[in-house]
């Protein structure tokens, strides 16, 4: 199961999907329902942001079911997408994410993927890429150092 996972995060195909499947990124509260919406969202989030980095640190495998965490470098051109909706474009452009992203992977009978659940530390991934330093703080730098030359 995980490998057909594995396969699924490198190259993702409705072929690997159940017809049902479902995508929840659980700190958003953003779901995807679908094999052939789930494929269409994954396409549009690779105009968004670059997944740059996926190993897959740890596994567990159940019966129909998988825990994979991963660790995730993302780095966002356009929008945060599903990870970060809604934040400003000015603050995400050109910025790089480092997280442990923990996947519960769920499979049918047929051993298609029938849902993904990804799960972060949302507080985390926002605030570091916020408190990174922005055009404002770095223009106070500047006008302090310069205030004390």
């Amino acid at each position: 199961m995980a490998a057909a996972y594995n396969q699924f995060l490198a190259s993702p195909s409705s072929s690997l999907l159940a017809d049902s499947a479902s995508l929840h990124y659980v700190p958003t509260t953003t779901t995807f329902s679908g094999a052939a919406e789930v494929i269409k969202h994954l396409n549009s989030l690779h105009r968004q942001l670059k997944i740059k980095k996926q190993d897959i640190l740890t596994v567990i495998e159940g019966e129909s079911a998988a825990v994979v965490e991963v660790d995730t470098t993302l780095e966002f051109i356009t929008s945060g997408g599903a990870y970060l909706p809604g934040l400003d474009d000015n603050f995400l452009s050109d910025r790089v994410a480092y997280l442990p992203i923990t996947h519960l992977v769920f499979f049918n009978a047929a051993g298609k993927i029938s849902q993904i659940r990804l799960q972060w530390d949302q507080v985390r991934c926002s605030s570091r890429l916020i408190s990174l330093e922005s055009p404002v703080e770095t223009g106070l730098s500047r006008t302090t150092e310069n205030r004390s030359s």
